[in-house]
């Protein structure tokens, strides 16, 4: 009698990488307009396949940070910060190493920690398979020969990317992240992570914790607008600086919303002298 061959939890996420197809982003964000990929798409496509491997994910979180917070509009959201921890395990008991993932989720309602844990999850496995955005073309389709034929004879096709160009790619990113979140977001100790992750080449991680960094200026601007009214509103309560803090953190400016609210404290002291 043949022996079954066993294969190890680690060759069955690859084995799950090799038939994943393309998840499109076939959503559309209607209040920011830019297209999506959401949690559903990706679990419709991976829960056939990682079902035919035997391989499950085993998930727990864990709550960082909880937080209700006012709106200039008025509306209160609930902010919550997770860390999400997922390892893979097979119907033969083995298991990965858990890889953890930072999610950030606010709603005005019940749903934010949900949205955190959806937003981790998703990017734990958009990263880990490295789900593609569009499908790759069937090479027994005869057009894409008929379209490498009409193509012009000095075209080259693109080089895989280098070691050194996509390091330089990151440098890029985390200095443009400074500019867009480094004034709020100074003291925060996710700055640490991302340079350990860009010094040992860790570029899914580093990209990962990015991602989490929108989510987080806006945690950090309200609760700084919030303690600046606390401290400042009674004595600038008819101020118009109010509504160009409000406008900027509005257009997700924090550079300018910190720059504003700097001003504050002498703002007041030439209000008390008049």
């Amino acid at each position: 009698m043949e022996k079954k061959e066993t294969k190890g939890v680690y060759a069955k996420v690859v084995a799950v990488m090799q038939e994943i197809g393309a998840v499109t982003k076939s959503r559309m964000n209607l209040q920011q307009k830019y297209p999506y990929r959401g949690i559903d798409d990706f679990f419709n496509e991976l829960h056939p396949i990682m079902a035919k491997h035997g391989l499950v994910f085993e998930p727990s979180t864990e709550i960082l940070q909880n937080d209700v917070r006012v709106l200039g509009s008025g509306t209160q959201m609930n902010f919550i910060t997770i860390q999400l921890s997922i390892n893979f395990a097979d119907e033969n008991g083995q298991k990965t190493t858990p890889c953890r993932n930072v999610g950030v989720g606010m709603d005005s309602g019940d749903k934010a920690v949900y949205k955190a844990i959806a937003g981790a999850v998703k990017y734990f496995v958009q990263n880990t398979f490295s789900v593609p955005t569009e499908e790759m073309k069937d090479p027994e389709d005869d057009r894409a020969d008929a379209n490498k034929m009409l193509e012009p004879k000095g075209k080259q096709e693109p080089k895989q990317q280098s070691a050194a160009a996509k390091k330089a790619e990151m440098k890029q990113l985390l200095v443009d992240a400074h500019k867009s979140f480094g004034a709020i977001l100074k003291d925060q100790p996710i700055w640490a992570e991302v340079k350990a992750n860009f010094e040992a080449n860790d570029f899914t991680s580093m990209q990962t914790l990015l991602n989490t960094m929108p989510n987080l200026a806006i945690l950090a601007t309200e609760r700084l607008i919030t303690e600046s009214k606390k401290t400042f509103g009674d004595a600038l309560k008819l101020e118009p600086i109010w509504q160009e803090i409000n406008s900027a953190f509005t257009e997700k400016n924090f550079a300018k919303t910190k720059s504003l609210i700097d001003t504050l404290p002498n703002l007041a002291k030439l209000n008390e002298k008049n």
